[in-house]
């Protein structure tokens, strides 16, 4: 698999620069085609006075977004030129106020979704939970920056998380093109309960010689799996100065993750370097 069709998701106004940058460094490699989309809201209709029952416009999120366009287009287009990157601006004007659908169906298209930890201002738009959500949605495998941009985006060691999955499975094998140009990638098994663990141990063999066919310098390393996986492989990714976690997304039932947190937002949350999730 290449990665020949990028969405980067602008939505994100205080992490463009940090998005773009991942978006970037990857689009060079694979000399890839660049959809910036960014998403202008409709305005919102809310409930009047109890005096006066009638719809009230609310525009507040719409005008947000369109003063903010111009400096977004922008800060793409010298991307576009700095790097010698072929893309599109696209401005979609959504038909509601909460946006995350029409970035979720837009993504479809894309090999590689990339997107920013919502923030508190962006996140009214878009919803709650919305990275998770477009994980989920898009059916692509998606690349999320942290929050803080503690570390930007970068090849050089990876740590992937293992655990006989499906979704596992898939992180790994959609995120080859980024295993494949890094120094070191690190398999290790998390989340597992003592009962799987041979049976995993036993596929991460054969996962691992499968990946260095791939070309990929992977090797196998011990986590404790006892412990909560997304706190161990964060852990993990600062000890060892990880630049990328790959890693499936609610390997359990999603409502069951929505309500008891999971490796998969405990990652979210707590990320310092950008991660890649499949569904």
């Amino acid at each position: 698999m290449a990665y020949k069709t990028i969405l980067a998701s602008l939505n994100e106004v205080s992490q463009v620069r940090t998005v773009l940058s991942a978006t970037a460094t990857i689009a060079r490699n694979e000399m890839a085609h660049v959809i910036g989309l960014y998403v202008i809201p409709a305005i919102e209709l809310q409930v009047g006075s109890e005096i006066q029952v009638v719809p009230v416009e609310n525009d507040e999120l719409q005008k947000y977004f369109k003063q903010q366009e111009k400096a977004v287009k922008a800060a793409f287009e010298s991307m576009i030129l700095e790097d010698g990157i072929e893309g599109e601006f696209r401005v979609i004007e959504a038909s509601e106020p909460y946006i995350a659908a029409t970035i979720t169906e837009e993504s479809r298209e894309a090999d590689l979704v990339i997107v920013g930890y919502s923030s508190s201002v962006s996140s009214r738009a878009l919803g709650a939970d919305f990275s998770e959500r477009l994980v989920i949605g898009s059916g692509r495998p998606t690349l999320v920056v942290p929050r803080d941009g503690h570390r930007g985006f970068a090849h050089d060691r990876i740590l992937v998380g293992w655990n006989g999955s499906r979704e596992a499975a898939r992180a790994i094998f959609d995120g080859v093109p980024l295993l494949q140009r890094a120094d070191e990638v690190l398999v290790a098994i998390v989340g597992t309960e003592l009962e799987h663990r041979l049976r995993a141990e036993t596929r991460r063999e054969g996962l691992v010689r499968t990946l260095l066919r791939h070309g990929v310098h992977a090797r196998a390393i011990d986590l404790d799996s006892s412990r909560e996986a997304g706190k161990v492989l964060l852990e993990r990714a600062e000890t060892r100065d990880v630049g990328l976690i790959v890693m499936g997304a609610y390997g359990h039932a999603r409502l069951r993750e929505f309500i008891l947190g999971g490796a998969t937002r405990s990652v979210l949350k707590g990320m310092r370097c950008p991660v890649l999730f499949s569904h």
